[in-house]
């Protein structure tokens, strides 16, 4: 006997694929701790400006994922391995150009080599600062970045509250750091912004981005591309820049 599905049934069948499409791959989206981008607040509510871009990106495209946060080295391997993942931020480098798929930019600032008021004081040029412990967060790419300009006695942690945690007690006696975010991760930790001073500068550029692993679909891709664009033309990426207090658009 032929089965005939009947009128009812073939248009339930096709109203489920238009609302759950067939074959269509879940999005998984990572970050790690870094404020004022991406934090828990005392709440334990997901905050920061690369949250409220990200969410308003995932409103757009029609997504529905948690933000999960991880230790930057571990979220960092799972992009890399695992299709189907969105990190952010990630700073667009060389070396990853073709180990993900880009969209953005979402944040441009200058890399810097970050020590207490005094050690700026005594550390003049890049030969000096090379001496001095220095540190920096598991597989970031602000680690690979003082490993070429010659620092050697790097230490690395999980993330860069530890660090700042570390130069406060004098464990360390310098760190990479953001010169548009470290005043305000500094006060988020409840420590004396004015007990550190930037050293010199490592990088004029610092370009962050989202990015998407390898084997992801295309199609995800390119929507959350679209609904970039409309973001910056609309006025609401600056809009949130302006709520963070942050004025320097990519």
């Amino acid at each position: 006997m032929r089965f005939r599905a009947s009128p009812l049934a073939v248009s339930a069948m096709l109203l489920l694929s238009l609302v759950f499409p067939l074959g269509a791959q879940d999005l998984k989206i990572i970050t790690e701790e870094l404020p004022p981008a991406a934090y828990h607040d005392a709440t334990g509510a997901a905050r920061g400006w690369a949250i409220d871009i990200v969410t308003e990106l995932e409103r757009r495209v029609g997504e529905g994922a948690k933000i999960e946060f991880f230790p930057w080295a571990r979220a960092y391997e799972m992009a890399k391995e695992t299709p189907g993942v969105l990190i952010f931020t990630m700073l667009r480098t060389k070396e990853r150009e073709n180990l993900f798929d880009w969209v953005g930019p979402i944040s441009r600032a200058h890399v810097v080599l970050l020590g207490r008021a005094d050690t700026a004081a005594r550390v003049h040029g890049l030969a000096e600062a090379r001496l001095l412990r220095v540190g920096t967060v598991n597989q970031d790419a602000k680690e690979a970045m003082a490993r070429q300009l010659g620092f050697e006695n790097l230490e690395s942690a999980t993330n860069i509250e530890t660090n700042y945690k570390k130069l406060a007690a004098r464990r360390i006696d310098a760190m990479i750091a953001s010169s548009m975010f470290w005043e305000q991760q500094v006060k988020n930790l409840g420590l004396d912004a004015g007990q550190f001073a930037e050293i010199l500068p490592l990088s004029e550029d610092a370009i962050s981005y989202l990015a998407f692993s390898k084997g992801t679909d295309a199609k995800i891709v390119a929507a959350w591309s679209r609904a970039f664009e409309e973001l910056r033309s609309d006025g609401t990426m600056a809009r949130i820049y302006a709520t963070w207090g942050l004025s320097r658009l990519p």
